[in-house]
């Protein structure tokens, strides 16, 4: 069974789901449309102009999708980071993330990280957004 995660927790999408649930027997799979570091007030503001606090509020709005059906930032399996000029932004991104993750007793998530040339946002200065998937298990 597929169905779409509609949550308060996270930005209002567009013409897409914030994320789709996949029952898959013992837990569900998860996948969270790309977030940015827009603020839930679904207004396309973006929090700052700065790749950390961007960073941060994609991660928080990924959670918030997951958390919809019970998960949490432990249950995430997989990212994939988009910034717009890796070698300016890197290291603060890097901050931001491994400051969500922690030290955590779970395996960080695999991730794949690419530079694009834009992200296609109402607001111009967007320089993250984070896709992710998670497996939450049945309670």
């Amino acid at each position: 069974m597929i169905e779409p995660i509609v949550t308060n927790k996270a930005p209002k999408p567009g013409n897409y789901s914030q994320g789709i649930k996949v029952d898959v027997g013992p837990g569900y799979l998860i996948y969270v449309s790309g977030q940015t570091g827009n603020v839930i007030t679904g207004n396309q503001e973006v929090i700052t102009d700065r790749i950390y606090e961007q960073t941060e509020q994609a991660l928080r709005n990924i959670e918030g999708v997951i958390r919809e059906v019970g998960g949490s930032r432990k249950n995430i399996i997989d990212i994939t980071a988009f910034l717009t000029d890796l070698k300016q932004q890197k290291q603060d991104f890097e901050l931001a993330y491994s400051r969500f993750f922690g030290k955590s007793e779970s395996p960080l998530p695999a991730r794949a990280l690419v530079q694009v040339s834009r992200i296609p946002l109402v607001t111009e200065n967007c320089l993250v957004e984070l896709k992710a998937t998670a497996f939450v298990p049945k309670r």
